[in-house]
């Protein structure tokens, strides 16, 4: 199973204007809390345009939808809006946990259910993905939603935040657990063969500054022999959404050991998750994260 190296949290939000601490006019913030610190609510999604289901600011929903379904082929959801920023965030997964091209489309409706804009729609090649997208309400409305599929099956939980409010980052819930790494140590860690959904991942953290970082990778075969090593790395920040996923190393070489060096670059403080995907045979790894 071949999958691409990855790559907002959040508590229940008021209205923006009753002291959540968020500034309807003020800049987009991103506060990330906790995998699975919010529960996810079990409304049931509608088929209806004329009679969507309906969540609240802070909640969490979630849904299948199947292309081939006579009926479960597009879901409607009404969230009511206080002016305000918000943060719109989609988690899609494959049901099976398999690698394939991933994407779901939320448009925006008006009372009469006809579209007025697309709001998300992804085109990805992984298991699980996140999108996100920025709401800017200027007075109190009700935010009408469509959601289908680009491509194929997919689960979905999606959520809405008042910006300045914690999202839970980098997914709602199943997280990988996290490792911190430092810069300047060598970090050793065993990377599993690819053989099941998330079995096969190792997630870092690390807060970066400003600046340019460096990464370099020892990969050693963990049977000892000479064969494929095939593995990817990328970081991402914010809410771990997927426009904010940078590759920063993927190897594809045949032998007992090889070593790579990538890099990316920081432009403001921020914590990031660094993702390392096995795309074949266990590998013993030893990372070394440097500013360059």
């Amino acid at each position: 199973m071949t999958r691409l190296p990855i790559l907002a949290v959040a508590l229940v939000a008021c209205d923006p204007e009753e002291g959540t601490g968020a500034d309807p006019d003020g800049p987009v913030v991103y506060e990330t809390a906790p995998c699975g610190s919010v529960d996810v609510v079990d409304t049931e999604p509608s088929t209806d345009v004329d009679a969507p289901a309906t969540f609240a600011v802070g909640e969490i929903v979630e849904g299948r939808l199947d292309p081939e379904a006579t009926t479960n082929f597009r879901h409607f959801w009404d969230v009511d809006l206080g002016r305000g920023t918000y943060h719109l965030v989609l988690d899609e997964s494959t049901p099976d946990g398999g690698t394939t091209n991933m994407g779901l489309a939320i448009e925006r409706l008006d009372a009469a259910g006809v579209e007025i804009e697309t709001l998300i729609r992804g085109n990805e090649i992984d298991h699980r993905i996140r999108l996100h997208t920025v709401v800017v309400i200027d007075s109190p409305t009700t935010l009408r939603m469509e959601i289908s599929n680009v491509f194929r099956m997919e689960d979905y939980q999606l959520g809405i935040f008042t910006n300045g409010v914690g999202v839970p980052s980098p997914f709602f819930e199943d997280c990988a657990p996290t490792t911190p790494i430092e810069l300047g140590v060598p970090l050793d860690m065993s990377l599993p063969a690819a053989v099941a959904e998330d079995d096969d991942e190792i997630w870092l953290t690390f807060d970066a500054a400003p600046g340019d970082y460096g990464l370099t990778v020892d990969a050693t075969q963990a049977s000892g022999s000479s064969t494929n090593i095939q593995y990817g790395i990328a970081a991402l920040d914010r809410f771990g959404q997927r426009d904010r996923y940078v590759d920063v190393l993927r190897a594809n070489e045949i032998d007992v050991t090889t070593r790579l060096v990538g890099g990316f670059n920081v432009g403001e403080p921020a914590s990031y998750w660094v993702r390392v995907v096995n795309d074949f045979q266990a590998l013993e790894l030893t990372l070394t994260l440097e500013e360059e």
